[in-house]
């Protein structure tokens, strides 16, 4: 096997055709999940799945074609935005805890595209606009002194940042112990569990998968503050008819996405661009040349 022999199968959250309908998750085998899709590793010589009607399958250079404009933040409505490229390597991390050969650090197409994503974004994607969650809810929120962030894991803490500022900040968590903010800089950042909070800010950044039950029980009990809610799952939900009944304001991930589309069209000569430059860099890596003296394949592969 070639270390470029790639095969991907990429599922959109939003496939189904059906609202009522969720999408089925991909099990089986190394997935990489996103709020916005489900994206299966495989190499050509293992290659056994049964494929949903709507997935995609790229093979090869169009594998690390599409890679790149996900990882450079392309195909995200935030044009640009960070936290994908963060979450990736956390999934690249757990693959090689796991000890999978795929994920190994000698991988030719791996390297290659963790290269040439921190290569694009410093030359190309900076400057499109706003490139984090966080600062839209910094500029949604800024009226608002109280904030309480339900999460811990990478997207909490990729907007936990921009919030630092806030009279009052509370990050509500399963465990106290697994959250580690030992940057000095978090010091007055209140950390409480979703048992033991006892009051909830003025805005709601909901950045965990928890069900609309859990979030409406937490509001109703510790929420009297709450005034407006982020929404950050991606998975399909009634959040925002049941908050807006109680006469709170709720923005979904949905109009975060809608808000972000004027910059996205003002911004679509620069894409097509830059899209441009990823295809003609896969293509020199698939094409180049490797001097094997002994006429071998490396031994690694």
């Amino acid at each position: 096997m070639h270390m470029e022999d790639i095969l991907l199968v990429h599922r959109k959250s939003n496939s189904k055709k059906s609202s009522t309908e969720p999408v089925k998750l991909i099990t089986g085998c190394a997935v990489w999940k996103t709020c916005l899709r489900q994206i299966a590793f495989f190499d050509e010589s293992s290659f056994e799945f049964n494929c949903e009607q709507d997935d995609q399958i790229l093979r090869g250079a169009e594998a690390l074609k599409f890679l790149l404009e996900v990882l450079t933040g392309l195909h995200s409505p935030v044009l640009g935005e960070t936290e994908v490229l963060g979450q990736f390597r956390l999934f690249i991390e757990l693959r090689r805890s796991l000890g999978e050969v795929l994920f190994s650090e000698h991988r030719k197409w791996l390297n290659f595209l963790m290269t040439e994503v921190k290569r694009i974004r410093s030359e190309l994607v900076c400057g499109l606009g706003s490139n984090s969650y966080g600062g839209i809810i910094r500029q949604q929120a800024k009226n608002l002194n109280e904030v309480s962030i339900l999460g811990s894991g990478h997207l909490a803490k990729e907007i936990l940042p921009w919030l630092t500022q806030k009279s009052e900040l509370t990050l509500v968590c399963r465990d106290v112990q697994k959250v580690g903010l030992e940057d000095p800089k978090y010091a007055k950042v209140n950390v409480q569990t979703y048992q033991s909070v006892s009051t909830l800010g003025e805005a709601l950044v909901i950045a965990a998968p928890l069900e609309d039950e859990q979030i409406l029980a937490l509001i109703q009990s510790a929420g009297s503050k709450v005034k407006k809610i982020f929404d950050l799952r991606g998975e399909q939900n009634q959040l925002k008819l049941l908050a807006t009944n109680m006469g709170l304001d709720v923005l979904s991930l949905e109009d975060m996405f809608a808000e972000l589309a004027g910059s996205r069209t003002e911004n679509e000569h620069k894409v097509a661009h830059i899209k441009k430059v990823i295809t003609q860099r896969v293509d020199q890596f698939m094409e180049r040349s490797e001097l094997r003296p002994m006429g071998w394949d490396d031994i690694c592969a």
